[in-house]
């Protein structure tokens, strides 16, 4: 089971790495900063994402569309719970002690399937991860925070104040599918 926290907002960053990655290196291929062959090493379309995508719990205390469309398509079957404004510290419990692994941005419930000691692939470019990250285990990480302290705060972790934030819209764009994909198949062993 994949579960994928704060969806409204991990969901449309998933679907955008794609078309942002291609933006980016078709300057570059065009321009002469990189060869053609660049293009090769991309992150998945969407629709390749999900293909790989087996059982999968969306957590969100808003649902977007994407989500709520998930849940009326499968709505009748058994497997699917909406849970969507039903939820409490609680539940969010028992659904991350179910689960093989937890994908999410700094939250709550990252914190809780760190408790679990479930591996936790955290997703960082806002908030530096050596002070809110997944304290339990921390080696599936994708920490994209000095970059994004770099371009977007024009910082270094040297320059920057402990706890210092990035915030910018585009900060977690950094974090590419192939990342997180790459720990995915580190936990399940592929």
């Amino acid at each position: 089971m994949m579960m994928v926290d704060e969806s409204h907002v991990t969901v449309p960053q998933i679907r955008a790495m794609y078309g942002g990655d291609r933006a980016r290196k078709i300057n570059l291929v065009e321009y002469g900063f990189r060869l053609q062959a660049a293009m090769d090493n991309r992150p998945l379309k969407f629709d390749e994402f999900e293909g790989m995508q087996g059982q999968t719990l969306y957590v969100s205390a808003t649902p977007a569309e994407y989500e709520l469309e998930k849940s009326t398509l499968f709505n009748n079957k058994a497997y699917v719970i909406n849970m969507v404004g039903k939820t409490d510290l609680e539940d969010a419990y028992n659904l991350i002690r179910l689960s093989e692994l937890y994908i999410g941005p700094d939250s709550g419930t990252l914190h809780i399937a760190s408790m679990l000691k479930k591996p936790v692939i955290g997703l960082y470019a806002t908030s530096n991860p050596l002070r809110t990250g997944p304290y339990y285990e921390m080696k599936y990480t994708i920490n994209k925070y000095p970059e994004a302290l770099k371009i977007f705060n024009n910082k270094t972790k040297h320059s920057s104040i402990w706890g210092e934030r990035v915030r910018n819209k585009n900060a977690m764009s950094l974090i590419k599918t192939q990342d997180v994909i790459n720990s995915i198949d580190k936990i399940l062993n592929f």
